[in-house]
């Protein structure tokens, strides 16, 4: 006889399982006030510096490999561990707070009023605007604050499996004013809005996986996500590297960024498509160094790595992310 437990379930009820907690804490954090769901975000994110080892170890094993050219001392690795979960728990109250306070008459309140200047003199070329960026410091905030700017802007999402989670998380980011595009449509539609003279945001930090380019990261070359480059290639649209990092002690934001990626006309697509993904890796290098606290480092980033043949990061132009007041 099969034992319960291991009985299958119908969909609407793995489903339910899965969204009902899911509403419930949002809720329950859209409620609180910010302060102490600040000091909740700490202390869970303390608890689980503390609990979760698995990712500890990750987390020293990534910067041991990104850093290996200048290796950090222990104390410097705990320093930037414990940061690193500090950060995602102060999210935990950023996140909902927005949600529930920011508004198109109210974000200059959350970001300085010229954050968005850069994308907006891009987009005023007229070819569209293709942004990369990471999970490094608040990437929905980012989406939120170019909608409430006024910039017509479409995200890249993955589609969750669980279709009441994936309508709630759309629900989330799109409150603002943006667009969401799945990935599984995300190259032929990127292009129809970019044609319009929108933007497309990508997140490009992550494994590519078998997809990706041979790309080098931090002095490695590892799998990287080429969708970006494909699309600034097919469509002659620039890319924009940025980065959106929590600043003090929240919930405040610093826009970050890099130089306007041109892809070069009639170059060899192949060749151009590999130059474009090495120039926007780069600059997302140049932000994670900047802002090492405020990214996901244990994601294993590295895995399958191999050292880079021209050893560091290749320079994209005399740019440098501006990087002005502290950040938490």
């Amino acid at each position: 006889m099969k034992r319960w437990y291991r009985l299958p379930l119908p969909k609407p009820v793995i489903y339910a399982s899965q969204y009902l907690p899911a509403r419930a804490v949002l809720l329950l954090l859209k409620g609180l006030p910010y302060g102490f769901a600040l000091r909740a975000g700490n202390a869970l994110a303390a608890l689980a510096g503390v609990l979760d080892i698995p990712h500890r170890r990750v987390i020293r094993e990534n910067l041991r490999l990104a850093f290996a050219a200048s290796p950090l001392d222990r104390a410097e690795e705990r320093r930037i561990a414990r940061a690193v979960f500090r950060h995602w728990g102060r999210l935990l109250a950023d996140v909902p707070y927005l949600l529930r306070t920011l508004r198109r008459d109210n974000w200059t309140r959350f970001a300085d009023p010229t954050a968005p200047e850069p994308l907006r003199r891009l987009h005023a070329e007229g070819r569209g605007v293709i942004l990369v960026t990471g999970h490094i410091g608040n990437p929905e905030f980012g989406g939120w604050l170019a909608a409430l700017a006024g910039l017509p802007i479409h995200s890249v999402a993955n589609r969750l499996t669980n279709p009441w989670v994936n309508r709630l998380l759309e629900e989330l980011r799109t409150g603002s004013g943006q667009r969401i595009l799945y990935q599984e449509g995300a190259l032929r539609q990127g292009a129809q809005v970019l044609e319009r003279g929108d933007v497309v945001a990508f997140l490009a930090d992550l494994h590519g996986r078998r997809q990706g380019l041979s790309i080098d990261f931090f002095g490695r070359e590892v799998s990287t996500m080429q969708g970006p480059a494909v699309l600034a290639v097919r469509t002659g649209s620039p890319v924009l590297p940025v980065a959106v990092v929590r600043q003090g002690s929240g919930p405040r934001y610093h826009v970050g960024w890099g130089e306007p990626i041109r892809p070069v006309p009639g170059a060899p697509a192949a060749a151009e498509v590999h130059r474009v993904t090495q120039a926007y890796t780069s600059a997302l290098e140049r932000f994670i160094r900047l802002w090492p606290e405020q990214w996901i480092w244990f994601h294993r980033r590295w895995k399958k790595s191999r050292p880079a043949r021209r050893g560091g990061p290749q320079v994209i132009g005399p740019h440098q992310p501006v990087a002005h007041g502290d950040v938490a």
